[in-house]
């Protein structure tokens, strides 16, 4: 990845939801993600300063924050935010949708910079300021990507947040430091879009967000893998094009964009239901049975499993406890590797 795109940058996934301690609760009984405290913030008004395309927001709005540590060494985050006063975007996102998967944030450490791709899209920035620190909200819906956030953080800021994802007391060394994760852990790695256009999606994030490279891979389902969906066999197989490319510091991370094919589908439903946009995120895990048992004793349904070539994954429909879609997926040594072929753009002859 280019040296200061936002894709090096990515580092939390976010819900609006409609009661954050449902959801915070849900997240660690199902994947072991811990939510330590909640924060109650204050925006507009005497609080944080907030702009749209340039001009002030003056109404005060509230909101409820956590959250959590996520990745294979706890590097990422997931955030939930609860409306908890005036009218907002997220209380309009809550009403709109039953609250879920919002936005995907990046952080840096030159906002004028990592904003600039964005805006040369003609995205006008939703922005907060205050104590040092600029977040902005960039509203991509018309290319498929959802919301982004794009944020830097003074360091107290940054610290109060981290603060949020350890035990109270936690001295703040430890917290800079940050910790090894649980290798026997589900590790988040993957968001994923659902979009009408492949090909446009995957030059907008190239072109905004500094994705390097999308590798491209075409399969049907129930054809190249056997498909339940919904606890039964797929009665008709569906075709898919999917795109996969890296994020995160190290590229660890993925970003994955699926375009469904004419028929019906899961994916085609999403995208009659919500239009273009985020449709999941996906956690490693190293037993997939124990993972998914885990999953279903919370009385959350799997939506759809995938199997075959060494690879096990399976969607739940998690919108119930304002968590959207969750996968998780299991891939053999074999399923691993093929995976990052598709990802490792070819050298030039």
């Amino acid at each position: 990845m280019a040296a200061q795109s936002l894709a090096s940058g990515f580092t939390q996934v976010s819900y609006v939801v409609a009661d954050i301690g449902v959801t915070a609760q849900w997240f660690k009984r199902a994947l072991g993600v811990e939510f330590y405290a909640t924060r109650d913030i204050a925006m507009g008004g005497s609080g944080y300063k907030l702009t749209s395309g340039g001009k002030p927001i003056t109404a005060e709005i509230k909101i409820k924050l956590a959250l959590a540590k996520a990745g294979p060494r706890g590097e990422l985050e997931i955030e939930l935010i609860e409306p908890a006063g005036g009218d907002s975007i997220y209380s309009r996102f809550v009403e709109r949708t039953g609250g879920g998967i919002h936005h995907v944030a990046f952080e840096t450490s030159d906002f004028e910079a990592a904003a600039q791709p964005l805006i040369s899209e003609g995205i006008v920035p939703r922005k907060t300021s205050g104590g040092g620190s600029e977040v902005a909200y960039f509203d991509c819906r018309p290319a498929g990507a959802s919301i982004i956030e794009v944020a830097q953080f003074a360091r107290e800021a940054w610290l109060e947040n981290k603060r949020l994802k350890y035990p109270a007391g936690t001295d703040a060394a430890t917290i800079e430091a940050g910790v090894d994760a649980d290798p026997n852990a589900p590790r988040f790695t993957q968001i994923s879009y659902t979009v009408h256009d492949l090909d446009a999606a995957t030059q907008w994030f190239r072109r905004a967000v500094g994705v390097e490279y999308f590798g491209v891979t075409k399969a049907v389902a129930g054809r190249d893998y056997e498909v339940i969906v919904r606890e039964q066999p797929l009665a008709s197989p569906f075709s898919l094009r999917t795109a996969m490319g890296r994020m995160g510091p190290r590229g660890e991370q993925e970003i994955e964009i699926i375009e469904p094919g004419p028929g019906a589908s899961p994916y085609r439903d999403f995208l009659d239901e919500r239009g273009d946009g985020l449709n999941h995120i996906a956690f490693m895990v190293p037993d997939f049975e124990a993972a998914a048992e885990r999953i279903r004793a919370t009385g959350i349904k799997p939506l759809i499993e995938f199997r075959g070539h060494g690879i096990r994954a399976c969607y739940f429909d998690c919108r119930a406890v304002g968590a959207s879609i969750v996968e998780i997926s299991y891939f053999d040594e074999k399923a691993t590797a093929m995976l990052e072929r598709v990802k490792t753009p070819r050298p030039s002859l």
